[in-house]
């Protein structure tokens, strides 16, 4: 790794959200739960928890979106 490459990292991990949690609410479409936890993971937030009451829990979440990724 270029020393400018690692000096990047530790910058961006350095400015990671260690003190903002999400909390998402009965969001009912798991694309919108999806496009969140990316925007999340993209600026540093670690902490995501998703509370439902609606709809009930996903056995194969993401399955569609990471299909090309699954062996066999």
């Amino acid at each position: 790794m270029t020393p400018e490459r690692n000096e990047r990292l530790l910058t961006a991990l350095k400015q990671r959200q260690t003190d903002l949690t999400v909390v998402l609410e009965n969001v009912e479409d798991p694309h919108n739960i999806s496009a969140v936890m990316r925007t999340a993971d993209s600026v540093g937030i670690r902490d995501i928890y998703v509370l439902t009451t609606r709809i009930p829990r996903h056995k194969n979440y993401g399955h569609r979106s990471s299909s090309s990724a699954k062996n066999g």
